[in-house]
């Protein structure tokens, strides 16, 4: 972990030599009032919810179920919290399915998903004990 820290922080430094940014470049803060309407509400709360059940789904997964009654664990518990709050976001209006696909950024998806699929394959293989990867 500290070998990784110090690389990070290396990066930082040759990224700055070698960009050279310009902090002396004047701007100008212009605020715009945004109305807070109900379909902006509706799409918080959803966003607020959805944030909710992916950072506390592991404690939250087995008082779901036995709420819904089910006997197995939910898998991929995380794409059922997003998949609902786009199901959500249809059926309130808030969003219509042209509209997600085209304001979608699809590569930070495949991202994940290779990210996803990278570690559950360093599991399977225990490739992470071999990275020292606390999993």
């Amino acid at each position: 972990m500290p070998v990784a820290i110090l690389l990070m922080i290396g990066m930082v430094f040759s990224l700055l030599i070698v960009l050279r940014p310009n902090f002396n470049v004047p701007f100008e803060i212009s605020l715009e009032e945004i109305p807070l309407t109900s379909k902006r509400k509706i799409t918080l709360a959803v966003f607020v919810i959805a944030a909710f059940f992916l950072v506390f789904g592991s404690w939250l997964e087995p008082f779901i179920r036995s709420a819904l009654e089910l006997s197995q664990p939910i898998k991929n518990f995380d794409a059922v919290v997003a998949m609902t709050a786009v199901i959500i976001l249809c059926i309130t209006h808030t969003a219509t399915w042209s509209e997600i696909q085209d304001r979608t950024e699809w590569g930070v998806l495949m991202l994940f998903g290779v990210d996803w699929c990278s570690v559950s394959c360093s599991k399977k293989r225990e490739q992470a004990k071999f990275l020292l990867i606390p999993l």
